[in-house]
């Protein structure tokens, strides 16, 4: 029953005389509340403050951002291809699992060792991912390039890349 659980949460705030939080629905609405006992100079519970705010549409927000975070999870770590996203400071922030099938390097290595990509790199084809890595930065468009990986068997690999730059409404990755 809603109104024994409530009385049992006040309750709890006056016994333990800390605040307290619950969440329950009420006519298809979501309601978190907020009870906070009021001391008095003894240490007894002369009040309780009571807050309840109706949080349906951030529920239901959170519920289409999951369900959206699903399916792009879906498609992104089921992708042939390899993917990766790079924040404006040059970190893997995103590594899809087909990136350890091409490479032989895990996700987490790729992200615990920013300059692997680098070191992996053929040192003949380094200098022309570099420069293709300055021209996305300086002019953030599209740029396309080939080069030699060596995968973490030691086997020579080309990779056709693709990238560009990407941004928020705010101008940042």
């Amino acid at each position: 029953d809603l109104a024994a659980a409530r009385k049992d949460r006040f309750q709890e705030a006056i016994t333990s005389k800390k605040p307290t939080e619950f969440k329950d629905t009420h006519n298809d609405r979501v309601i978190d509340h907020y009870i906070h006992p009021i001391l008095n100079s003894k240490g007894d519970v002369i009040q309780l403050a009571f807050l309840g705010v109706d949080i349906t549409e951030h529920t239901l927000a959170e519920g289409k951002l999951a369900d959206s975070l699903f399916k792009y999870r879906i498609i992104a770590d089921n992708t042939y291809s390899w993917e990766f996203w790079e924040n404006a400071e040059g970190q893997t922030i995103y590594n899809s699992p087909s990136c350890e099938r091409i490479s032989g390097y895990s996700t987490f290595e790729f992200i615990t060792n920013p300059k692997l990509m680098e070191q992996i790199i053929h040192p003949d084809d380094l200098p022309i991912y570099i420069g293709h890595r300055r021209n996305l930065r300086e002019n953030h468009n599209q740029d396309n390039l080939e080069f030699r990986i060596y995968h973490k068997n030691g086997q020579l690999i080309w990779i056709e890349h693709t990238c560009h730059s990407v941004y928020d409404n705010d101008g940042f990755f």
